[in-house]
């Protein structure tokens, strides 16, 4: 049984090391899922909120999430007064590529300000940082910093829905 044990721990401490840019999105994933210490960063995309890159398709002119996300109605709860969020149910986001945005601009004052409208074009691949914890910190303050090394960086490019 001890041996077992210490197999299974050594096999999920040498997921990271044979780790690199040629291993596929799967491998990586399961390394990750498999080994605490193993961390994906910039791994998200926009689709009016953000979500898992991993869980997005290309259809079209369009993000579209591959699985369902929570969505809420406002609710009067006050007469108009105060409102909460109700669970109203399941919905798969669709979000396009290249869409408007607005931005508040102001003057050197703060006093004459106007909203400015801008494009933005979501991105469809992104290089996505695969990492290792190595400890945590603690600075003067009592605060507490984790510190990473960086394994590989991997181009990640949203597939096209099926």
């Amino acid at each position: 049984m001890k041996t077992i044990l210490t197999m299974t721990i050594l096999s999920l401490s040498l997921n990271s090391f044979a780790l690199s840019e040629s291993s596929n999105w799967s491998q990586i994933r399961a390394a990750v899922k498999s080994d605490k210490n193993l961390e994906i960063e910039n791994d998200t995309a926009y689709l009016g909120r953000t979500i898992s890159i991993f869980n997005t398709c290309i259809q079209g002119s369009n993000l579209v999430s591959t699985v369902q996300y929570p969505f809420y109605d406002l609710v009067d709860t006050n007469g108009g007064d105060e409102f909460e969020e109700v669970y109203a149910g399941h919905e798969t986001l669709v979000f396009p590529i290249t869409h408007t945005d607005t931005t508040e601009v102001c003057e050197s004052d703060d006093r004459r300000c106007e909203y400015v409208e801008y494009s933005v074009t979501e991105p469809t691949s992104k290089q996505l940082v695969v990492k290792k914890f190595v400890k945590t910190v603690r600075d003067g303050s009592d605060d507490e910093r984790n510190i990473y090394q960086t394994l590989f960086t991997k181009e990640y490019s949203i597939p096209n829905c099926n």
